[in-house]
């Protein structure tokens, strides 16, 4: 699918008057914040489970090429998870073309899946985002954004996996399916102590 045709299809989504909102009671009766949902891995165990850019990106805070990584020009309906733990972060929906070379979102799927804190680097004062649940860095937030919030998630595709949806009833519907499966079965912490 092209970007015209993609535009299209999100436009005709957006148009669409059925309520498919995410159910915020059921996401926030849970408790994110919690240190039971903690996804804590070793340096090792970190490098055996992501390639060596996304090892890079997530682990040690670097930024991969402009233009030249999987999503920046993805165009297809679905949302955008963790590539750590799978923690849903972003939707197609939200994305768009900033024009950087790097995948742009206006909004995370939920604002307590993401943690901020200051970057001082390269003699700038940045807003650094990284996943809340397993601490792999995403990339940074600007106020460069579209309107009406002006804020711009540039979002390095290391730090990403992407799962196809066929509409916006369908990427909410896994995200919350993806909730519903934290409330009631374990923690990530759980799963991992069980491993080791």
């Amino acid at each position: 699918m092209n970007k015209d045709n993609y535009n299209k299809k999100v436009n005709n989504q957006n148009n669409d008057k059925t309520d498919y909102s995410l159910d915020t009671e059921l996401l926030y009766d849970i408790n994110l914040t919690d240190d039971i949902f903690l996804c804590i891995k070793s340096d090792t165990e970190w490098k055996s489970h992501l390639s060596k850019i996304s090892y890079a990106v997530a682990r040690l805070h670097q930024t991969e090429p402009p233009f030249k990584n999987k999503y920046y020009n993805n165009y297809k309906t679905g949302y955008y998870s963790c590539i750590g733990c799978g923690a849903p972060m972003y939707s197609s929906l939200d994305k768009f073309d900033s024009g950087t070379g790097w995948p742009s979102f206006t909004r995370p799927v939920d604002r307590r899946v993401i943690a901020e804190k200051k970057d001082l680097s390269y003699g700038m004062i940045r807003r650094e985002i990284h996943c809340a649940f397993c601490e792999c860095h995403q990339g940074h937030v600007f106020l460069d954004g579209p309107e009406p919030v002006k804020e711009r998630f540039c979002i390095n595709s290391a730090a990403l996996d992407f799962t196809e949806k066929e509409s916006r009833k369908a990427i909410n519907s896994s995200i919350l399916e993806w909730y519903s499966n934290i409330n009631r079965g374990k923690s990530v912490k759980e799963e991992r102590d069980s491993i080791l």
